[in-house]
């Protein structure tokens, strides 16, 4: 009864060792730290890229005495067109820009030729005379051709009234009697010419017919008759 006794008892102090043992924590024999779970980082959010500007589109024509110019939306000057350039790279430009071929005249026998949009045409003698006689001559009847406005170079278009043109400015404007009434023409943008240059087209002619309505025709370059 003794010897059963002290064997229960060694027993049960076993048994208590082995537990104590298995709950302390085990040493890595190697000395490194105990490894600590890894935190997330907080993702960055991405940075929005910025957003294209449209590509600025032609706007409007400026007629000059001298040249033409193709602003476009953002202001800029796209491209441009002299009078004394070759009417075939002039048609060119003006079928891109309307997206519309014009309708072609051409006198035969001659080198004389005309081409239409609805509200604006261009035509030619030949080859310019520099710099009197001018390659491309164009005329505009309509404020804007195809979406394109159409102006002068002080920003008159056809439609706007003529008068306080005239009044502006009486020594470049003249009254006269043709079919369906008087008109009013109105020369402006002149560029000077000196005495060896009476024929010479510097201008942009304006006219309204009747001469109290507003502006029918812009046509440039004029004779300014300085």
């Amino acid at each position: 009864m003794r010897r059963t006794s002290l064997f229960v008892v060694v027993s049960a102090i076993a048994l208590t060792l082995t537990a104590c043992a298995q709950s302390i924590p085990q040493s890595d024999p190697t000395g490194a730290a105990p490894t600590v779970p890894a935190t997330a980082s907080p993702t960055a959010s991405a940075t929005p890229s910025p957003t294209a500007e449209p590509a600025a589109e032609p706007e409007r024509l400026v007629m000059s005495a001298t040249e033409v110019q193709i602003v476009l939306t953002d202001g800029t000057v796209g491209s441009q067109f002299g009078y004394f350039d070759p009417i075939n790279d002039v048609v060119a430009q003006l079928t891109e820009l309307f997206g519309q071929d014009p309708v072609v005249t051409a006198y035969e026998g001659t080198v004389a030729a005309g081409y239409d949009w609805p509200g604006l045409s261009v035509g030619t003698d030949g080859p310019g005379t520099p710099p009197t006689g001018a390659e491309v001559i164009m005329f505009v009847t309509a404020a804007e051709v195809n979406g394109i406005a159409i102006e002068s170079i002080d920003g008159v278009q056809v439609g706007d009234p003529l008068a306080p043109l005239e009044a502006a400015g009486p020594d470049n404007s003249y009254r006269w009697q043709r079919d369906g009434g008087e008109e009013l023409v109105v020369t402006v943008g002149s560029t000077p010419i000196s005495p060896d240059e009476p024929d010479r087209e510097f201008s942009v002619e304006l006219r309204a017919l009747p001469s109290d309505g507003p502006i029918t025709q812009m046509g440039a370059p004029m004779k300014n008759f300085e």
